[in-house]
C-alpha cells in the first residue's frame, strides 16, 4: 500500500515537473526572440563573443540561452559556434517574409495577464480590432514555406467530405489566411473558382500563395471584416470557414450562417473546421486550451462542441448536418431558400 502511494505521488509530482520544464522553454525561446537572437546569429555573428557583444548582454545569461535552444532544437552548434536550424532560418529571421517574430512578440505577453482576464472577464488584447491585422498577416506567412505538406492535409480533408468537382465549382474561402484549404481545389480543377475573403494584408500573403501554386488567374479577393462584407445571393457552392469561428458570440454565428446560407446556390454545402467537431461536448486537449487562450485574446469567444454547431446549423435551415474525423462539420443548404 505505501508502494502504490509513492507511486502516485511521483506520478502526480512528474506532471507538475513536465509543466514547469514547459514554462522554462517558453522562458527560453521568449528571451531569445526580445534579444533578437536568431536574426544576430543569421547576420554572421556565430561565436559567444560576438553574441554577447552585439546583444549588450552577460555572457553568462546568453551562453545559458543559446545552450538550451540547442536542446530545443532552433540552435545547433559546431566547434564552439552557433548556427540557425531549419526552423529557426525560415520563421524566426527579421526581414524574412515569413518571419513570425513581431506575431510572438505581440500575442504572448497577454497571457502573463491572464489572471486578470479571468477574474475581471476583460481580455488584455483584443485581436478582432484592426490593429492586429499585420499579426494575422505575419502568422498566416508562415504557411509559405510549408504549403506543400499543407496542401496535402487539405487534401485529405476534402477527401473526407466527399468532395465532387463539377464544371465551375464556386467557392467562397471566408476568412481564408493563406487560402491553401481552397487553393488545393483550384489546382485540383482549372474549372474551379475560389472567392478569398479576409483582411487586406492577410490576402497580399494569400496572393503570393497563389503564383507559388500557380493558380493566380482562378482567385478572387473579398477584402474586409466578416462580419461587415457582403455576400452575394446563392452565388457559391462551398463554403469554407476555417479556424475562426471561435472567435464569434452566438448571436454573431447565428447572423453570420444565416448570411451563408443565403450565398450558397440550393444544395450547397458549408464546411467548418473546427476542434470540437465530435458528437461530445469539448474533449480535444488543444481545443481546451484553445478556450483558456481566447478568455485574453477577445471580449467574446467560444469553442463551440457539435451539438452546439447542430442545433444553430439546423436552426438556420441546413440539413444533414454531419462531424467528420474530429475536426471538420459539412452541412448542405435545402432546395429551396427559407
Amino acid at each position: 500500500m505505501k508502494k502504490m502511494s509513492e507511486d502516485r505521488t511521483k506520478s502526480a509530482f512528474d506532471v507538475l515537473d513536465q509543466i514547469d520544464t514547459w514554462g522554462l522553454k517558453f522562458h527560453t525561446f521568449f528571451t531569445a526572440l526580445e534579444l533578437d537572437l536568431f536574426t544576430i546569429i543569421h547576420s554572421g555573428h556565430h561565436s559567444i563573443n560576438q553574441i554577447v557583444r552585439s546583444t549588450q548582454s552577460s555572457i553568462r545569461g546568453v551562453k545559458a540561452i543559446l545552450e538550451d535552444l540547442c536542446t530545443i532544437g532552433l540552435l545547433n552548434k559546431h566547434h564552439f559556434q552557433y548556427w540557425l536550424s531549419p526552423t529557426a532560418e525560415a520563421f524566426l529571421v527579421r526581414g524574412s517574409p515569413t518571419c513570425c517574430v513581431d506575431f510572438y512578440l505581440a500575442h504572448w505577453p497577454s497571457r502573463t495577464h491572464l489572471t486578470e482576464s479571468v477574474r475581471y472577464r476583460k481580455p488584455m488584447i483584443n485581436v478582432r480590432l484592426a490593429d492586429f491585422e499585420q499579426m494575422w498577416a505575419d502568422y498566416t506567412a508562415i504557411d509559405l514555406v510549408d504549403w506543400q505538406q499543407r496542401a496535402s492535409t487539405a487534401r485529405e480533408r476534402w477527401r473526407e467530405l466527399g468532395l465532387t468537382y463539377t464544371a465551375n465549382l464556386r467557392i467562397l474561402d471566408a476568412a481564408c489566411g493563406s487560402g491553401i484549404y481552397s487553393f488545393v481545389c483550384a489546382q485540383d480543377d482549372p474549372t474551379v473558382r475560389v472567392t478569398c475573403l479576409d483582411l487586406p494584408k492577410v490576402l497580399q500573403v494569400a496572393a503570393k500563395l497563389t503564383e507559388k501554386m500557380d493558380i493566380a488567374d482562378q482567385i478572387d479577393y473579398l477584402p474586409g471584416d466578416l462580419l461587415k462584407v457582403d455576400f452575394p445571393h446563392q452565388y457559391f457552392d462551398v463554403v469554407w470557414y476555417g479556424a475562426i469561428l471561435y472567435y464569434f458570440t452566438p448571436q454573431e454565428l447565428d447572423s453570420l450562417l444565416h448570411k451563408t446560407y443565403k450565398c450558397l446556390k440550393p444544395r450547397g454545402k458549408i464546411v467548418i473546421r473546427s476542434l470540437a467537431a465530435g458528437e461530445d461536448e469539448v474533449l480535444d486537449e488543444f481545443a481546451l486550451l484553445l478556450q483558456v487562450e481566447m478568455v485574453h485574446l477577445t471580449e467574446h469567444s467560444y469553442v463551440y462542441a457539435f451539438p452546439e454547431y447542430k442545433k444553430i446549423l439546423k436552426k438556420t435551415g441546413f440539413r444533414e448536418v454531419t462531424p467528420h474525423s474530429n475536426v471538420l462539420i459539412s452541412a448542405i443548404k435545402s432546395k429551396t431558400d427559407r
